[in-house]
């Protein structure tokens, strides 16, 4: 059949007449005057001479997300604090600055606390030794620049001491142990620490106290630069936010821990996703308490609105068991130091450099199989200089439990040179297996 071009506008309208063709159009724009103004976060904790952003949302009385809106942002102390004009906030002197944003006479503030970075760790030889001893001054740091202290109280039980160190108002510090060089599968978990202390377990493969050698690691709010984040979560049963007391986040927003089943958790760091394809990150978990676990994270995977890392615990017999750990997401480095770090997934290649790790600032990374369960991570840009030390914090990675430690180090005193730890893996029941790990190099 055909059709004389004079229906054709007939057949048209009755065409958009039984659609229920839309002719209103889009909503309009919000454009009324501005009746709030909210702060992306009510404080931040910076350490000096480092960076954060902040960010103001502008909306109506109704609730409205208004766009297109001039703020201007102020520090009211700008000694302490500057704030550029699109809130990029540059921490310059230990204390406290008000940075206010105005939109249209309507303020918000968040309060920033700047305070000096603080890094130390231990190197504990004398694992067998009763009593207090000194740990090997070669491979332990203090930044007040005196001797750290380690205490064994008992079998697989120790207390080191960081002399002098004390934490900065308004900062808080996260702590961390990996066994060094264990005996049939051995392990070390954080018991409980304080600003000047840790205190720490060391187990056999069977979960039984017993004497281990081991690296320990503390690191302070504003420490490490970029996207670096550290959180305790003591909710072992339950979903909840990570302690603010306990916690470090660079934009001060929300560290998240959902409990998904027995010893199953996703984190999530609100905010610090990846914003290009060349952004990575190393993650190390600790478990934490006075119960034999052992805590291992996944690979990192970004979202839009957040960094996310699932987290497996699991006790001595390799069962999953809720327990409560410490995580460390580390991106850049100290000021005036390097840091390293690889998510180390290729267990069985001979030789590869992983696609999530780096050495900030400037160098690369190179793993190399000795044999089973046995690798050299080389830090290449990782290396010595002035007082710098280094220290290595390890953690298996996956969903099957395994046991990680740090077999021996080298380092360079040259400029550019290369720093290679020896790690070991193997399974619960202490026999050397290849698994992925992640490896995180500190000075």
């Amino acid at each position: 059949m055909q059709t004389s071009p004079a229906a054709l506008p007939i057949i048209l309208l009755a065409t958009l007449t039984a659609c229920g063709a839309d002719t209103t159009g889009p909503d309009p724009i919000p454009s009324g005057p501005v009746a709030t103004l909210a702060m992306s976060t009510p404080a931040v904790v910076v350490g000096t001479g480092l960076t954060t952003t902040l960010a103001a949302t502008p909306k109506d009385a109704g609730g409205n997300v208004l766009t297109g809106r001039t703020i201007t942002w102020t520090s009211r102390t700008p000694a302490t604090a500057t704030v550029s004009a699109s809130g990029v906030v540059t921490a310059g002197a230990p204390g406290t600055s008000w940075v206010v944003a105005e939109s249209e006479t309507i303020k918000d503030s968040s309060e920033v606390t700047v305070v000096d970075g603080q890094i130390a760790f231990a190197w504990n030889d004398n694992a067998s030794t009763a009593g207090a001893s000194t740990p090997e001054p070669e491979y332990s740091y203090n930044p007040t620049g005196a001797a750290n202290t380690m205490n064994r109280t008992g079998p697989g039980l120790y207390t080191v001491g960081w002399t002098g160190l004390t934490v900065p108002s308004g900062a808080i510090n996260a702590q961390f142990v990996t066994a060094y060089s264990p005996s049939n599968g051995g392990f070390c978990m954080d018991d409980n620490w304080g600003g000047s202390q840790l205190i720490f377990r060391c187990y056999d493969s069977a979960g039984v106290l017993a004497d281990q050698s081991s690296t320990t690691v503390v690191i302070g709010s504003g420490t490490l630069a970029g996207r670096s984040a550290f959180a305790w979560v003591d909710s072992p049963t339950t979903s909840a936010e990570a302690s603010g007391t306990w916690r470090h986040h660079p934009l001060g927003r929300s560290i998240f821990s959902e409990h998904l089943a027995t010893g199953s958790y996703v984190v999530r760091f609100a905010g610090l996703q990846r914003a290009s394809a060349s952004d990575r990150e190393g993650v190390v978990v600790t478990a934490y308490g006075p119960t034999a676990a052992v805590c291992q994270s996944s690979a990192p995977t970004s979202t839009t609105t957040a960094l996310e890392v699932a987290v497996r615990c699991f006790d001595a017999t390799g069962a999953p068991v809720d327990s409560r750990y410490t995580i460390l997401l580390a991106d850049r480095a100290r000021v005036g130091a390097s840091l390293g770090f690889a998510l180390a997934d290729q267990p069985t290649a001979a030789t590869y450099t992983p696609a999530n790790s780096a050495v900030r600032g400037t160098g690369s990374v190179l793993i190399t199989r000795a044999s089973v369960g046995v690798w050299d991570v080389a830090f290449t840009g990782f290396a010595r200089s002035g007082t710098l030390k280094e220290s290595f914090i390890v953690s298996p990675v996956g969903t099957t439990a395994g046991r990680c430690w740090i077999e021996y180090w080298d380092y360079s005193s040259t400029a550019g040179g290369t720093g290679t730890v020896r790690v070991g893996c193997s399974t619960v029941a202490g026999v050397a297996a290849d698994m992925p790990f992640s490896v995180v190099a500190v000075q």
